[in-house]
């Protein structure tokens, strides 16, 4: 009997290797071409590569836009413009949807008020657009790929077609946007979920023409202005002190010297002091312009990245005009004749 438990076991056996080696085989992975786009990833960038054809397509798109755009009509939804080669009208539309869905009307949960509030973080808006979606740019790595698309827009030629085309579908996304929302509202006490009403909307509009219309007004005045420039990169510096003494910090406490732990808790907290006083000036600096805090401290560290990169602040001063010409064509919707 024992033999025959033992022989059985040794056929069990061979039996199992015989099915290991004659399996299925996996096939292996796929190997890895592009690193997944990471949001606020550091380190040292490859350089994005733009389309070759960009600026012949580009041109093509300008031409195009004056010959099919000259009779469309802002409100108009099936407006015939080729793409852009790089920045396609979806992208536009994803604007769209982001500013419509940071209304907030009067007498809901969100703003108890009796008047509607446009809650929108230009960091915050930033933020949802940061991975490039549908932007044809290579993105192994996004930052430098963020640098090449906005390099490509604001080139005068490129951002003339880009207005011209796609202005109105801007406008028009907006409107679909805000139709096609909904808000909690307070009704006696009760929530009550419900769609905007047409003056919602049209309020709605106007406060996105506003916001626009400041934008441009921040923009000229940074691109005329520059003072703010040192300021910046003195902030920019003490928030990069305070990181320094948090790193050593750590580093004494995984060393287990304690003797030196006060010393460099001490310098965190002179590092912390010093770059709120560099903070408060660059606020005092951008109180000319009308916006937010928030928004002027990242429009000015938007606009040094901008000279950081090598342009002349004043090139500028042509986003200024097309951000006030979309004020206008926002307003006029909103208030049809």
């Amino acid at each position: 009997m024992r033999t025959a438990i033992i022989l059985l076991v040794v056929a069990c056996g061979l039996g199992a290797a015989w099915w290991w080696t004659q399996r299925p085989q996996t096939p292996p992975p796929a190997p890895i071409t592009e690193v997944a786009p990471q949001r606020w990833r550091v380190g040292n960038a490859s350089e994005a590569v733009v389309p070759a054809n960009a600026t012949t397509a580009s041109n093509a798109t300008a031409a195009n836009v004056t010959a099919e755009n000259a009779s469309a009509n802002a409100t108009n939804t099936t407006l015939a413009v080729a793409d852009d080669p790089m920045l396609p009208r979806s992208l536009v539309r994803t604007l769209a949807q982001a500013m419509a869905d940071r209304y907030q009307p009067g007498r809901t949960t969100q703003n108890l008020a009796g008047t509607g509030r446009l809650d929108l973080r230009i960091q915050s808006l930033g933020i949802r657009l940061a991975d490039l979606p549908d932007v044809t740019v290579e993105k192994n790595d996004i930052l430098q790929a963020r640098q090449a698309v906005i390099a490509y827009a604001l080139r005068p030629e490129v951002l003339g077609a880009l207005e011209q085309a796609y202005l109105p579908v801007f406008v028009s996304a907006l409107k679909e946007a805000l139709a096609g929302s909904t808000r909690t509202f307070l009704v006696d006490g009760a929530e009550r979920v419900a769609p905007l009403s047409a003056t919602q909307r049209a309020e709605a509009m106007v406060l996105v023409a506003r916001e626009l219309r400041n934008l441009a007004q921040a923009i000229a005045s940074l691109a005329q202005d520059q003072s703010h420039l040192p300021l910046v990169a003195a902030w920019h510096t003490q928030q990069q002190a305070v990181t320094t003494a948090q790193m050593q910090v750590w580093n004494v406490q995984v060393q287990g010297n304690m003797p030196a732990l006060a010393s460099a808790t001490q310098a965190v907290d002179n590092a912390l002091r010093q770059a709120a006083q560099a903070r408060q000036r660059l606020v005092e600096n951008l109180k000319r312009l009308p916006l937010s805090e928030d928004n002027a401290l990242y429009l000015a560290a938007w606009s040094a990245r901008r000279a950081r990169h090598g342009m002349e602040l004043p090139a500028l001063l042509p986003l200024a005009e097309a951000l006030r010409r979309a004020a206008d064509a926002v307003e006029s919707a909103a208030n049809p004749q």
